[in-house]
């Protein structure tokens, strides 16, 4: 006998916003693979692309059971942004992702004297379990420069696995310290990089990692990594959100 999955309203946000650096998931497309991955499981699953607060009421009246937000900030003109993480406590729906106080320590760490260094790149993608577990795929980006002619120099990028135990393993474990220590939640992309005696430094924390199937390094960290498909990637990924939502019924069936 199957074992049946009881559907929950989810709502997927995505905003437009082209003047910031950082695309969240990545594309509206993007979020309609999320969707069809979720809507496989059997969930009740939707996209709200908003340009306005108003908008972002109109999805807060509708009382879903999680929002998935699909990019940090809504631009509302000018320099003004709503952190939608922010907005959502506030009206007390529950969403995916990292909390207000985590979100702050999203960035970039690198100074210019770091770029200089001689070093390796690795990136480690993280997603928290149940009993704050966590499953983590580290790779390591290798830069590939050609040209055709002397002024003409392309690069691009390699990913591969990391053969080394050792290093492997002291790369996952400064991740999950740099997860842990801001307080992430549900998941995380953290870039990090490795000098010639070993030293690690880390490079950026993303929170709202970009999530396009075949090209971004998250997807295809979890992939080279742990051999997980995108279906299961987002299963994975928003499994922490939807059982927020299922604690948050029982409370209120039996308070």
């Amino acid at each position: 006998m199957s074992k049946v999955i009881k559907s929950i309203n989810i709502i997927i946000i995505f905003c437009p916003n082209q003047d910031l650096k950082k695309p969240g998931f990545g594309t509206l497309q993007t979020c309609h693979q999320i969707a069809e991955s979720l809507l496989f499981i059997g969930h009740s699953v939707s996209i709200q692309t908003c340009h306005t607060e108003y908008e972002l009421m109109l999805v807060v009246k509708r009382k879903p059971d999680l929002v998935i937000l699909a990019v940090k900030y809504l631009c509302t003109g000018g320099e003004e942004k709503i952190l939608l993480a922010d907005f959502f406590d506030s009206h007390r729906i529950n969403y995916s992702g990292s909390t207000k106080k985590a979100l702050s320590l999203d960035r970039s760490y690198l100074t210019t004297d770091d770029k200089e260094r001689n070093i390796r790149d690795f990136t480690v993608a993280i997603i928290q379990q149940a009993h704050k577990e966590l499953l983590v795929s580290a790779i390591e980006i290798l830069t590939l420069k050609s040209s055709n002619t002397t002024q003409d120099i392309n690069t691009s990028e390699a990913l591969i696995k990391i053969h080394d135990f050792y290093l492997e393993s002291k790369i996952k474990k400064f991740a999950i310290e740099q997860f842990k220590k801001i307080g992430a939640r549900d998941y995380a992309r953290i870039d990090l990089q490795i000098n010639q005696i070993g030293e690690l430094f880390l490079k950026t924390i993303n929170l709202i990692p970009e999530m396009m199937p075949t090209s971004s390094h998250f997807p295809r960290a979890c992939s080279l990594a742990l051999e997980l498909n995108y279906d299961q990637l987002i299963k994975l990924i928003m499994d922490q959100g939807i059982q927020r939502t299922k604690s948050s019924h029982k409370r209120s069936i039996y308070a």
